[in-house]
């Protein structure tokens, strides 16, 4: 795998493409699919249930053997229990009207630009043509809240089975034909692998990978590009010329 572009920041990223061809590709993109948490910033869904008192609610009996069964969980499965954690949250503390808007309300009151990984909004609007989807696990008003801050069309929020979502999408949308999907775990690698297939059935022309990781120098061979926690790189280089022989 090869090093792109590092930017004067330390911005990076990589690809076993070369760089015209990794260019060309993402210019050409008709929809993004991207993830959320831990992929555009340091996981809400995280925050929000670390700061379950915090934000006012009642002592509950059922909290504390959450957060018992959650450290169980990921000692066990490492971040393979992250959906498992989270869905059980939510069906616990965030299904009323007033649970959700206490959780929307810290990031309403917050800079979302400066929560957000450097450059993410600049990723976007690096792409003013295509239509942007958050595909996430996440609560639709913690997403639409993100979505508001970083420009992107819409959300696909409480998607326990991102494979499935994404085909329900990919078969409701028949027209778009170049995909963009970005992520950070193994549900994001769901995603790429239902628009592979479709790429393989004829549906789809074209589907770049992008794998968002604290150590991008370590490859998810799936991916077609990889990138860190900053997004300086990436949009360097889609605003790069092409290099021509």
């Amino acid at each position: 795998m090869d090093l792109l572009i590092r930017t004067s920041a330390g911005a990076v990223a990589y690809s076993e493409l070369d760089r015209n061809h990794v260019i060309e590709r993402m210019r050409k993109t008709q929809v993004i699919l991207s993830d959320l948490d831990d992929t555009d910033a340091d996981s809400p869904a995280k925050e929000i249930a670390r700061t379950h008192f915090q934000r006012g609610e009642k002592f509950d009996f059922e909290y504390v053997p959450w957060v018992l069964s959650s450290v169980i969980l990921r000692a066990r499965y490492g971040k393979k229990a992250e959906t498992r954690i989270w869905r059980s949250y939510v069906e616990k503390f965030l299904q009323t009207s007033g649970q959700r808007a206490k959780a929307q309300l810290v990031y309403q009151t917050q800079n979302l630009q400066k929560r957000c990984y450097p450059f993410a909004k600049g990723f976007y609007q690096s792409f003013p043509n295509a239509h942007k989807v958050y595909v996430t696990r996440n609560i639709e008003e913690i997403a639409r809240t993100f979505a508001r801050a970083l420009r992107i069309d819409d959300v696909i929020p409480e998607a326990w089975d991102k494979a499935k979502a994404t085909e329900q999408f990919i078969l409701a949308n028949p027209w778009f034909k170049r995909y963009l999907i970005k992520g950070d775990s193994e549900e994001d690698e769901d995603v790429l692998k239902v628009a592979q297939y479709y790429k393989k059935q004829g549906s789809i022309d074209d589907v770049t990978g992008i794998w968002v990781t604290p150590t991008p120098e370590k490859p998810n061979r799936r991916f077609t590009i990889h990138i860190g926690r900053d997004y300086g790189g990436i949009v360097e280089l889609l605003q790069a010329p092409i290099k021509r022989e």
